[in-house]
């Protein structure tokens, strides 16, 4: 479920229903938050969590989670199930008969895609509600006359035969036939006459004439089709379809506990969360831009060479493959994508080889890069590169352009220099902007393979928190990226080794920060298709705007993320001192973690103010995360632990929050850390917060605040437990 999706029905609950409503507690202090009930009733559902572990999450009891969750439940029927869960139409009804018809079964109303879902996660107390002898708990849903694969209603039971299944609703079609609201059919069986519609079934509903039995010698090509089909259908018909038993609403073993009701409730209000979600994605996805998929004539991809599409290759692993004409002769490459047209006029006599060039696609998306990472593709006198990226993603422009900009490149307009080159200011003309302008260092660590893999990233990305690349230059031997401009520079320029006369951020302004920064960076895992491994998180290539509005930058390290099973990515690694996660840097497999353990390093670094690494500092407190770690341990040394330059000038209570974030963030283990989303989860209610300026003069200090004081530590998806005076971290399970 997406956040906004999330947070649009806790909105709704919070305006509608008065149990989400804040509230104070017996000491008059606000009590828990709807979000907190939301996210109490939704991990229930999802994972399966007993509700006594949602305390040490949330900090809500065990009976207040259960009562999270029903209230949670009943407003989403009622606030949402008219929307995201309809009954069967008539018009759904005739669609059904003429779908049983084009399958053989003439007069057969059914569902067109019926499901069994297994309930991998069935909280214990509820199991033996869905379960037979494998102990497996199933809830079988039919989709009838599903339409981008919602479910328009469903029946609820165990799998296995009638006698064995414990059900909880009847089909809506099958009362319309009952009842006679189903459109009138005739057919014929056996020379009979009838006409009602019917369900595939073999004697279990002797009582409705409406269910005819397999048919006993078939006479006919069709008669014969007819039963052989219905024979193979009916035990899964009697899974689906035994609604008439007299062991209707019959339940079993621990969850006689729950009334049906009550289940009734939960599962229906699962199936509209289930159809909300899939509108939400559907629209997601269904947001194009149809230019980008037109192609022109002068853009087709020559007959004599085929580029092989892999979606799911990663930004580094590169190859290409061609089908016809391996020779040397003088041809036009012309590689026709989603998003870049690469045109490559080559020389028979100095076109490389396979051993030197690989062209591959990730996504939609074309990239050129060598095999030896320092050495340049094609030389600029046997090979003119250039590359178009369609619509408004990004554009291109000529060397001499960027030269003019900055005044051929004088050290006035010099701005900095990284791995990739020096990077200048300067502005364009044709597009009146003041842009940042990198230059490729061809003798610098960096080389064209992150050059494409960046482009590439940044031509897919769209967000907020991601720098915006305007366009760039593969002129010849030249490779150059344009930027927007970031007037504020980087976030390191801000926090370590100040000039004279800069103030230093504010508590509120380092929230702000780190709150966008771990945006972009969901943005990266959950929103690009495919998922992107940032992989060089760190504060200098965090970019301030405006009101210190952070972006991510440089992303020529990005990877693909794990696909599939896949729980890592294999790969060399690359990344800086300090801030490279310890499992990564063992074992050389990348996963999501490894950036949310560079966010926390990040995250340290605005709450400390010291570098990830400094080697001007003794041995032992060198490391940012090493001098951190055991001061986790004792509350008391919280105040030790802030930037000097704030001067107190901070809320307690945040920052015993964002302690605990970066904690977190920062464990050994990778499954101990927590997802991203989490993390922006409670890093916006910090960064939202408003705090009083005068709380100097009004709070204690670390050591007299009263533990009950600090108890409310984050309000979303973080763990933090108290005990005396000592706080240990603890985690969310998310892998």
């Amino acid at each position: 479920m997406n956040k906004s999706l999330f947070l649009r029905i806790v909105n709704r609950l919070s305006e509608k229903l008065p149990y989400f409503q804040p509230k104070k507690d017996a000491r008059f202090r606000n009590g828990v938050s709807p979000l907190q009930q939301c996210t109490a009733a939704i991990r229930l559902l999802a994972y399966g969590t007993s509700s006594d572990s949602v305390d040490e999450y949330l900090r809500i009891g065990e009976s207040t989670a259960r009562e999270c969750l029903e209230h949670f439940v009943v407003g989403i029927v009622d606030l949402f199930g008219t929307e995201y869960l309809r009954r069967p139409t008539p018009e759904d009804l005739r669609r059904l008969l003429f779908y049983g018809e084009k399958r053989g079964f003439p007069g057969m109303v059914g569902s067109i895609d019926c499901m069994h879902w297994k309930w991998k996660n069935c909280p214990t107390a509820w199991k033996g509600m869905y379960s037979r002898g494998t102990s497996k708990p199933t809830i079988v849903l039919e989709a009838v006359a599903s339409q981008d694969l919602w479910i328009c209603h469903a029946f609820f039971g165990a799998p296995g035969t009638s006698n064995d299944l414990n059900v909880l609703d009847q089909s809506p079609v099958f009362n319309d036939i009952i009842y006679g609201r189903a459109p009138e059919v005739t057919y014929y069986v056996n020379g009979r006459e009838y006409n009602l519609a019917y369900y595939l079934t073999d004697g279990i509903y002797p009582e409705w004439a409406t269910f005819v039995k397999s048919i006993p010698k078939p006479q006919h090509p069709e008669h014969s089709l007819f039963a052989e089909r219905q024979e193979g259908a009916r035990k899964d018909v009697e899974r689906a379809f035994g609604v008439l038993q007299s062991r209707f609403a019959m339940i079993k073993n621990p969850s006689i506990l729950w009334s049906k009701g009550k289940i009734a409730y939960i599962m229906r209000a699962c199936l509209i969360l289930h159809n909300m979600i899939v509108e939400d994605e559907r629209d997601s996805y269904t947001l194009y831009d149809e230019n980008e998929f037109r192609q022109d004539d002068e853009t087709e991809i020559p007959r004599d060479l085929t580029f092989s599409v892999n979606m799911a290759t990663n930004l580094e692993g590169l190859e290409i493959k061609t089908t016809k004409n391996n020779d040397c002769t003088p041809k036009k490459l012309t590689v026709n994508t989603n998003i870049v047209h690469k045109n490559v006029n080559r020389d028979n006599h100095t076109q490389p080889s396979s051993d030197c060039l690989k062209v591959s696609l990730c996504g939609d998306v074309t990239k050129e890069v060598v095999t030896k990472e320092d050495q340049l593709a094609l030389d600029a006198k046997d090979t003119y590169v250039e590359d178009e990226v369609i619509g408004k993603k990004a554009q291109t422009f000529t060397f001499e352009e960027l030269a003019v900009s900055t005044g051929n490149f004088k050290s006035d307009c010099f701005l900095g220099e990284g791995g990739f080159g020096k990077v200048y200011k300067g502005f364009i003309e044709k597009i009146n902007q003041v842009v940042a302008i990198k230059q490729l260092d061809r003798n610098g660590a960096q080389g064209i393979r992150e050059f494409v893999v960046e482009v590439l990233t940044l031509s897919l990305a769209d967000h907020p928190n991601l720098v915006k690349l305007i366009g760039f230059c593969a002129e010849g031997a030249q490779r150059l990226l344009v930027y927007e401009y970031m007037p504020l520079g980087s976030l390191e320029n801000h926090l370590h080794d100040l000039p004279h006369g800069r103030k230093p951020l504010v508590w509120s302004t380092r929230m702000k920060i780190a709150a966008g920064a771990a945006r972009g960076l969901e943005y990266l895992h959950d929103t690009m298709k495919p998922p992107v491994i940032y992989r060089d998180l760190k504060c200098s290539n965090i970019l301030l705007g405006e009101g210190y509005h952070a972006k991510l930058s440089d992303f020529g390290l990005a990877k693909v993320g794990p696909r599939g099973s896949e729980t890592h990515v294999s790969t060399r690694v690359m990344g800086t001192y300090g801030y490279c996660a310890p499992d990564y840097a063992l074992t050389g497999q990348l996963t999501f973690k490894s950036d949310v353990y560079s966010f926390g390093v990040v995250l340290l670094e605005l709450i400390t103010g010291r570098k990830a690494y400094d080697n001007s500092r003794t041995r032992n407190h060198q490391s940012l995360v090493e001098w951190a770690r055991p001061l986790f341990k004792d509350r008391k040394n919280f105040k030790k632990m802030v930037d000097p330059l704030l001067e107190g000038d901070y809320p307690v209570r945040a920052l015993y929050q964002a302690l605990a974030i970066a904690a977190m963030c920062v464990q050994e283990q990778p499954s101990m850390r927590p997802v991203i989303a989490d993390v922006v989860m409670a890093l916006d209610h910090l960064a939202s917060s408003k705090y009083d300026h005068s709380h100097r003069q009004k709070q204690p200090n670390v050591t007299e605040t009263k533990v009950d004081e600090a108890k409310t530590l984050i309000e979303s998806n973080v763990c933090v437990e108290e005990k005396q005076e000592e706080i240990k971290i603890c985690s969310d399970q998310a892998t």
